[in-house]
Order: structure tokens, then C-alpha cells, then sequence
């Protein structure tokens, strides 16, 4: 397959011990063939067409797992002859709804935007080649290395006797309640992490922090570390310049979920962990 950047040997999808598959990924979207990953016929098919059109940012393949994955730039304006059978769906709602094709697809999304972000080596400039032992990039003339990118965040629902606290926030795609959530910085722990997260945004000062879960989320490259929490004291104090909203609600009287539905902060308030 000359379209693809092929991998020799590595461990891509040896954790989860995957069967063939093929992914095809445009922002946030899959693409599905009749419900389902796509062929491998459809695949090569689309990926190359996608190529000719100047569409194809990133693609990849693994050949011990047969698995393929490509990254397109933008969201085509024909699916081709199969059309009628292929649509692009949120990945969020495919993980949900295929729970056990999750972690692989979610491992494909995350390092298709690792390799197209990291296509040069930092610190001479060269250009990155495949390290053949393992999954990770390695630059020919100076023997540099990288792995892919995670980046770890809390995530955290507060309880205050009968209520939760939701927040919108003005940096977010749409217009949707979910749950406090932050970056960890360097130098702290991720329960520190989520007592400050809290504070900054809300101005609420939490106790019985407890982590409850995890999930990776590639959008583009977290790792989300769940987090429940007592209210302990303070009133809500927005950081204007990253919190829209922020309510108390009741469990019976919850706003729509469904634009989170699947993701950490859908499982942290339904309680799934």
C-alpha cells in the first residue's frame, strides 16, 4: 500500500490484542461502512482517492495487526459509490455504543494526531522516521526520540448534599453542561490538581476528593482522570475567561446530557465507574 506510511513492527494495537481493522477519522467524526469499520477494500479505496484530492493529512498502518488509519483534513464532499452505506459519526457516540472496539479506536485516533503533529525532530529540525522496535518516532541524524503525547487532566463532579455542580465552558465547541476539568500542572498531584481546578473556575473549595476512573480522550491527546468531590465551602466565583455558567442541580433535574453522552464527564454524573 504505497499511500500509506507503513510501520514495521511496533506494539499499536498489541495491548488490545486487535483484529484487522480500519479507521478513517475527520476532527471529532468516524467513518462507518453499513454501522461498521470499513472494509479493507473500502478503505484503500477511500484513503486513496482522499490522497489524490489532496486530502489525506495522516495514514498509517500496522502490519502485524493488518490495522490501517488514516486522517483526513476536511470532511468530503462525496463519499463516493458507496455513499448510501458510509456516514461520518461523532467517535464519542461509536465508543459508546461499541464499548469493546473503544480503546483501539481511540489509540488510532490519538497517534494519527501525534505523528501529523510531530513531523520534525525539536531539536535539529530533521525529518522523524519510524522506530522499527516500538511504537515511537526517531529522527536519523540525531538519534532522537518521542513517544506518543498524553496529556494528563482531572476531571471533577462536586456533590453538595442532594446536587451537583455543572458548568459551561466559553472555550467548549457547543453549548453543553459538563463537569469541572483542567490540566495537572507540573510539580502537582492530581488530587491537588483537581482542589485547584476548582477553586480557580468556581471558587469552591472541595473535600473527599476521590478517584473514581479514567478515560482516554484524543481530542486531541488527554488522559482524563475522574475525580468526586464534597463541597466544603465558598459560593460560585466564575473565572470569566474560562467558565460561561455554573449551576447547582438536582439528580431529577438534570439538563440534557446528550451532546457529553459516552464521554468521563457523562459516566462521572451517571455514575458508570
Amino acid at each position: 500500500m504505497p499511500i500509506l506510511d507503513q510501520t514495521n513492527g511496533g506494539d499499536f494495537f498489541n495491548a488490545q490484542k486487535a483484529a484487522a481493522a480500519n479507521y478513517i477519522f475527520c476532527d471529532r467524526d468516524i467513518l462507518l461502512e453499513n454501522g461498521a469499520l470499513p472494509s479493507k477494500e473500502f478503505y484503500e479505496s477511500f484513503a486513496a482517492s482522499q490522497k489524490d484530492a489532496g486530502n489525506l493529512d495522516c495514514a498509517i498502518v500496522e502490519l502485524p495487526q493488518n490495522c490501517a488509519a488514516a486522517k483526513l483534513s476536511r470532511r468530503p464532499e462525496s463519499l463516493g459509490q458507496e455513499s448510501a452505506s458510509t456516514s461520518f459519526v461523532p467517535l464519542r457516540e461509536f465508543c459508546h455504543k461499541n464499548p469493546e472496539l473503544a480503546s483501539a479506536a481511540l489509540r488510532a485516533k490519538g497517534v494519527l494526531f501525534w505523528r501529523d503533529t510531530y513531523r520534525h525532530c525539536p531539536k535539529c529540525g530533521g525529518a522523524f522516521k519510524n522506530d522499527k522496535a516500538e511504537t515511537a518516532l526517531l529522527c536519523p541524524a540525531c538519534s532522537f526520540k518521542i513517544y506518543p503525547r498524553i496529556e494528563p487532566c482531572v476531571i471533577v463532579l462536586v456533590r453538595r448534599k442532594d446536587e451537583i455542580l455543572l458548568v459551561k465552558n466559553k472555550r467548549a465547541r457547543r453549548d453543553f453542561y459538563s463537569c469541572v476539568a483542567g490540566f495537572i500542572e507540573l510539580g502537582e498531584s492530581a488530587v491537588e490538581a483537581a482542589k485547584r481546578e476548582v477553586k480557580e473556575e468556581v471558587g469552591l473549595t472541595i473535600k473527599n476528593v476521590k478517584s473514581v476512573g479514567s478515560q482516554s480522550w484524543p481530542f486531541p491527546d488527554q488522559l482524563m482522570l475522574a475525580f468526586t468531590a464534597d463541597w466544603e465551602s465558598g459560593d460560585l466565583v466564575l473565572q470569566e475567561d474560562e467558565i460561561a455558567e455554573a449551576r447547582w442541580f438536582k439528580r431529577n433535574n438534570l439538563p440534557s446530557m446528550e451532546e457529553i453522552r459516552g464521554s468521563v464527564a457523562w459516566n462521572l454524573v451517571n455514575g458508570n465507574f
